[in-house]
């Protein structure tokens, strides 16, 4: 029986090849048509633009806040698409913002203190979330080399001293926060208050600024004077001019704390949320609070981490809410002692 042939072909492997290096070279060129125009309608982050959100912080942190933000741009913490610049901003004028939300950037509000929050409007208050703490400082007491170095056993007692010296609260926020400490130990304000607006009605020169305070007061020679100021200012003072003796106190009763709340609208731009806890995080980590120590300033969680600051521990007195009408307080003291209150 004749043997049989197959005549079954193998299948040519020509098409599928062709096929295969016609779709590489439409890629190739779709690639080179479309690369050019991509780069024209996006930049290196894929954004067409990026979103702009500005962070309004008191002028006292801003310092180290442009310092965090460079940082967070620089290491990527933040979204590509989102860019953040920093603003000094007054808390009293951050609670008008945040109660008019007519801001055209997206913002990020730092208050100084978190008794702010009951200074805003109901209705802004229903859409004012809290994201976390930007830094924390202390109010305390400064004392000139030739003033006594024994801590005063209240906030009332050091403002009857004599050598007290109180700057306008509206340019200082130690100032404000002091006298929310005198509320705080349940002292008469008011009374306190014009006790010390007579005293220094009385006085041969203008009430300094607290800047000048801290300048003057190390003078061997100069006058004795106590005054409030944060923490952080003694601390920054102490940081540039190391061989200047002043003293920085903690009255026996206790101190306020400035813990700086971030807020955001949660009836606005989405983004400015996750920047936000973008921003809290980062400033909780060792690079924010390392940032925030060269800067005078404590973590956000009170924790010490700067060796010139005053110590870890604090008695805290809780600041109460209405500082804007403890503010105001000093200007009727003012009025009543005769004296015309310096510009802020």
């Amino acid at each position: 029986m004749p043997g049989r042939h197959s005549t079954t072909k193998r299948p040519s492997r020509a098409g599928p090849i062709l096929a295969a290096v016609i779709a590489v070279v439409v890629i190739v060129a779709l690639g080179v048509y479309l690369a050019p125009r991509l780069t024209e309608s996006s930049n290196a982050s894929g954004c067409d633009e990026p979103q702009a959100i500005t962070v309004a912080t008191p002028p006292d942190l801003r310092p180290a806040m442009v310092r965090v933000v460079a940082s967070m741009h620089e290491n990527g913490v933040t979204d590509a698409c989102l860019e953040l610049t920093v603003s000094s901003v007054y808390p009293d004028s951050s609670v008008s913002q945040i109660n008019a939300n007519s801001n055209s950037t997206p913002t990020i509000w730092v208050l100084d203190t978190k008794a702010r929050l009951a200074e805003l409007e109901p209705q802004a208050r229903d859409h004012a979330q809290v994201m976390g703490s930007a830094a924390n400082t202390p109010a305390v007491v400064v004392a000139s080399q030739r003033a006594s170095h024994t801590p005063p056993p209240s906030w009332e007692a050091a403002f009857a001293d004599d050598d007290f010296v109180f700057p306008n609260p509206s340019s200082s926020i130690a100032s404000a926060m002091a006298i929310a400490a005198l509320s705080a130990e349940g002292a008469d304000v008011p009374a306190v208050l014009t006790d010390v607006a007579e005293r220094l009605a009385s006085a041969d020169e203008p009430i300094p600024d607290v800047t000048d305070m801290l300048r003057g007061a190390h003078r061997r020679f100069g006058v004795i004077r106590w005054f409030p100021a944060t923490e952080q200012q003694f601390v920054s003072i102490r940081m540039r001019h190391a061989s200047w003796q002043i003293v920085g106190l903690l009255p026996e009763t206790g101190t306020t704390v400035l813990d700086y709340p971030v807020v955001v609208r949660t009836d606005g731009n989405g983004d400015t949320a996750a920047a936000a806890e973008q921003l809290t995080n980062f400033l909780s980590n060792t690079s924010g609070r390392s940032i925030l120590g060269e800067n005078g300033f404590r973590a956000p969680d009170g924790e010490v981490v700067n060796a010139g600051s005053l110590g870890q521990n604090l008695k805290v007195l809780p600041a109460p809410t209405g500082l804007a009408d403890l503010s105001a307080a000093w200007s009727e003291a003012m009025d009543t002692a005769g004296v015309t209150a310096p510009a802020p």
